[in-house]
């Protein structure tokens, strides 16, 4: 289903996955009316580079506006950080707080399972080419003229600047092979990275094989001890105060509303279900 209006905050970063070289001048360029799967694989390139930007910050901080008292006649739980979503967000959130020493991780999603938006991905992930002549100001040259300058120029600019932290961290941190590069709709150079194919000459999913290399992180004996992940999970609000700042979510699970504290909240909610 194409989308017949880009609202603003969108930003026309991915296209279809249909190459768009020299050679083929006239290739029909993708941007103006997206289809679904192209916007997909937007959410999940842009929230990306976003957490591994700022989420050091984010979990360290604690701090935030207050939307529900604390109550004492709800069954509490604690941990150290508190991640609202289960997308490619939410897991890369988790993983790098982990990463960095802390204490307990608690992921909560409303889905009956993780994945989110990003399990269903397809083209790549965009990122400036350090390997041509590319820049960050082409990289924005390019994304606002796609996206009819209409963009959130502020998260055009954090992912032309910072995509390139955030693929490597992909690279080093959990030996990702995205090294094959091609050149898509809307952009003037081969900016987005993808796998090799499998042995049978097949694409490799890129979503789902993030995902999955996120999950088993998760589930590996140095992290797993220290996860706790609640599906089928609602936040309703957040726990705290105006002098103390945010201290913790109220969860709805099956009707039953619990109280879960931390010393920090990530939200990375904003894909599927809107956790």
């Amino acid at each position: 289903m194409s989308l017949r209006h880009r609202r603003k905050g969108e930003v026309a970063d991915l296209a279809e996955n249909e190459v768009v070289d020299n050679e083929t001048p006239k290739s029909r360029r993708v941007g103006v009316n997206p289809i679904a799967k192209v916007r997909i694989a937007l959410v999940s390139v842009f929230v990306l580079a976003i957490v591994v930007i700022t989420l050091h910050s984010l979990w360290n901080t604690g701090k935030g506006p207050t939307r529900m008292a604390m109550r004492s006649d709800i069954p509490s739980t604690r941990g150290s950080t508190i991640v609202v979503g289960g997308g490619l967000a939410g897991l890369t959130a988790a993983v790098t707080a982990l990463e960095h020493g802390c204490r307990s991780v608690t992921i909560i999603e409303k889905n009956a399972f993780l994945g989110g938006n990003s399990a269903k991905a397809t083209s790549g992930m965009n990122s400036v080419n350090t390997n041509e002549s590319d820049s960050p100001d082409r990289f924005i040259a390019d994304t606002l003229k796609a996206g009819h300058e209409i963009n959130d120029e502020n998260l055009v600019q954090m992912v032309a600047f910072q995509s390139a932290g955030a693929l490597r961290w992909l690279r080093e941190t959990l030996k990702l092979d995205m090294k094959d590069s091609t050149r898509l709709g809307g952009h003037s150079f081969r900016r987005t990275w993808r796998f090799s194919p499998m042995p049978d000459g097949r694409p490799q999913p890129v979503g789902w094989t993030i995902m999955k290399t996120l999950m088993d992180a998760l589930k590996s004996d140095e992290y797993k001890d220290r996860l706790n992940i609640k599906l089928n999970s609602a936040v309703k609000g957040f726990l705290g105060s105006e002098e103390n700042g945010v201290l913790g979510v109220l969860s709805e699970s099956s009707g039953e509303m619990e109280e879960i504290r931390a010393d920090a909240v990530v939200l990375a909610s904003g894909g599927t279900l809107r956790s």
